[in-house]
């Protein structure tokens, strides 16, 4: 099971930093040495509280080995007034058995 902690999302337009939360979904894996590694992916829309800017971005997450938080990245991040200023705090990621 993974677990996400929200993160933090920088409104390129305005300057309010706001939290948001992503949901993600299992993509793929691939046999490594270690075992399996798992790829993990949302992309999402999120709008800033301040000035309605549409911020978007993609949240990759790997597992590797399995259990074992690799790594992470968020990227595609684009917004409505085009700034290229905007941009998300990766969130905190965990995973753990039920």
């Amino acid at each position: 099971m993974i677990k996400i902690e929200k993160s933090i999302c920088h409104c390129g337009k305005c300057g309010k930093e706001f939290e948001v939360k992503w949901d993600v979904d299992y993509v793929s894996s691939y046999e490594r040495s270690m075992g399996e590694e798992y790829e993990y992916e949302g992309e999402d829309t999120f709008y800033c509280p301040n000035c309605d800017n549409e911020i978007q971005g993609k949240l990759s997450i790997y597992e590797y080995p399995v259990g074992c938080f690799y790594y992470e990245q968020i990227t595609d991040v684009e917004d409505s007034f085009d700034t290229k200023q905007s941009y998300f705090k990766e969130p905190m990621v965990a995973f753990f058995d039920l």
